[in-house]
């Protein structure tokens, strides 16, 4: 495997994992659901998204 293909393949898991972070993580306290809000108020952060 060469350089190029080395750097395309890490290019593309990091791609990867960013969208599986926004799906996963982020998406559902931008929109609200009713499992991450009351986890964040548990936490003690305000239960409204920021946006």
């Amino acid at each position: 495997m060469n350089e190029r293909t080395r750097r395309r393949l890490g290019w593309g898991l990091t791609a990867l994992f960013a969208i599986f972070m926004l799906v996963a993580s982020i998406a559902p306290k931008l929109l609200g659901v009713e499992i991450s809000r009351s986890t964040m108020a548990e936490l003690g952060w305000p239960d409204a998204p920021l946006l």
